[in-house]
């Protein structure tokens, strides 16, 4: 199928995304929630940069139990050694500005020191909002307010420290799935039946909409990207099984919301399809964004099809395209969101596709670099989530084969060697978040999990209210966790958002 994560029928018929991240899978994709409590080695990775440490015993009783060891007192983590870095981008403890965190994508926040190795297993719930249809984008944080959307068209902003209500405004008739984009002064946010909003961010209220496309089966399940005046998202599907629909990747006016210009990925030449689930990973200085496409339906096959593109967005031109599966066989969407970094000085992007490998190409050209083979892929396969970087260290998670479980692995950024990894006992599909050496990530049996960035190990886990497929915003020392989705397509799950914070 031509998509990685969520669809809708119309109203709200369906499923979720991840702000660059919707997740729909049939129920055979459905999974357990168990606790894994240790980690499968590969190379050794260096463990010398630790917050304050406690035994492997201890973590691993805190992972699957309500008393551990005293929390230790939180204290920075210590400088690693240089290593290739994603793109400079603002460092702020207390906020958790976009989707990605970055324009490269990064989902890391590297101001982060409150929370660490040695004492996120003592992570509490701090407040909670559990009265929600199913809330499946990244939460951002800015100056203390967390904006989210929810399935039923709601757009909420409440206080980051006590969740109560700042205001909430009814937005669409459809499903908001996707991550918030926050400025200044502005929220843009999209919905599953393809419209875009603009709403004034201090209260809520509207300054346009516009029908981005009025495709009866095309949604919008990707956050969109600003960059001077322009934003630009991804057109996918609102349901799996739909099949006629062309995807694309569509610029508008921030101040108008109207469109300067449109990509298609397939034409009355090919099959349908080929939706844009993923949000984009922007290089200013190249003048590039770069996205993500699905499989197509039908043949024959779209050269864009499955593909990393870069786009000439001051143009609206594709610049280059890397197809990683070109056959468009067995559903080898890319639905993840692309990440940007440098290896040796050399400017390159990477990204997971459902083949089941995660790749890298040079930034300018499009030539590959390297690619790691992670697990089979295929239908309910492959790489699904989008992958948090830092300090020269890749955290992705791939699903193996059809059924309940999936492997978060750590890659060495300049080669794509694999530093280690540690089976999960659930499938993820919602995005990695990375902040001071601990690596984030739910699951979609409704599970969050903490690993130790160093070698795996899971050091705290928690069973969320519902089922989870979105991304985890770190800020301030907390963890803003959105819950509730359907795998089968059935309706929408009871939802809301929990709040963990240290004692």
């Amino acid at each position: 199928m031509g998509f990685l994560g969520g669809a809708f029928e119309r109203g709200l018929r369906g499923v979720v995304t991840a702000g660059v991240l919707l997740v729909v899978l049939v129920a055979s994709c459905s999974d357990g929630s168990s606790v894994e409590g240790t980690t499968t080695q590969l190379p050794h990775v260096d463990s010398s940069t630790s917050t304050t440490p406690i035994d492997a015993t201890t973590r691993a009783t805190a992972a699957v139990s309500d008393s551990a060891a005293p929390c230790p007192a939180t204290e920075p983590r210590p400088a690693t050694e240089p290593r290739p870095a994603t793109e400079p981008r603002p460092a702020t403890e207390s906020d958790w500005a976009t989707y990605g965190f970055d324009d490269a994508i990064s989902r890391h926040n590297p101001a982060e020191t409150r929370i660490g190795p040695g004492n996120v297993w003592c992570l509490e719930v701090l407040w909670s909002i559990d009265d929600l249809s199913g809330v499946t984008g990244t939460p951002i944080v800015i100056d203390g307010i967390v904006y989210f959307g929810d399935w039923n068209g709601m757009l909420h902003a409440v206080d980051a420290d006590t969740g109560d209500l700042a205001w909430e405004e009814q937005v669409s008739q459809g499903a908001i799935t996707a991550t918030a984009l926050v400025t200044d002064e502005r929220i843009f946010v999209s919905d599953s039946d393809g419209f875009m909003y603009a709403r004034d961010r201090a209260t809520g209220s509207a300054v346009w909409t516009v029908e981005v496309d009025a495709q009866p089966a095309a949604g919008i399940v990707a956050a969109p990207v600003l960059v001077d005046d322009t934003l630009i998202v991804g057109v996918a599907g609102n349901n799996p099984f739909d099949v006629d629909y062309r995807g694309s990747i569509v610029a508008l006016d921030a101040a108008t919301g109207v469109e300067l210009w449109r990509i298609e990925t397939t034409d009355e030449t090919t099959g349908t399809g080929g939706g844009v689930w993923t949000t984009g990973a922007l290089d200013r200085d190249l003048g590039l964004a770069f996205f993500g496409t699905g499989n197509i339906w039908g043949t024959p096959v779209s050269p864009l099809s499955d593909a990393l593109l870069a786009i000439d967005y001051e143009r609206g031109e594709i610049s280059w395209k890397h197809q990683l599966n070109p056959e468009d066989t067995d559903d080898a969407d890319v639905g993840a969101t692309p990440n940007l970094f440098t290896i040796d000085g050399r400017v390159v992007v990477g990204v997971g596709g459902k083949i089941g490998q995660f790749r890298v190409v040079d930034r300018q050209t499009g030539d590959e670099v390297w690619s790691t083979e992670l697990t089979t892929g295929g239908n309910c396969c492959g790489v699904y989530a989008t992958s948090a970087l830092g300090d020269g260290v890749i955290y992705v998670n791939s699903i193996p084969r059809p059924g309940a479980t999936s492997i978060t692995f750590a890659l060495d950024s300049r080669d794509g060697s694999i530093l280690w990894q540690q089976p999960i006992p659930s499938a993820v599909y919602g995005s990695l978040t990375l902040a001071n050496g601990v690596v984030l990530h739910g699951s979609v049996a409704g599970r969050v999990y903490a690993l130790d960035a160093r070698d795996g190990t899971i050091l705290w886990s928690e069973k969320l209210p519902g089922n989870f497929g979105d991304g985890i915003s770190v800020a301030g020392g907390t963890l803003f966790v959105g819950y509730g989705f359907s795998i089968d397509l059935t309706g929408v799950r009871d939802g809301g958002i929990v709040a963990y914070s240290l004692p």
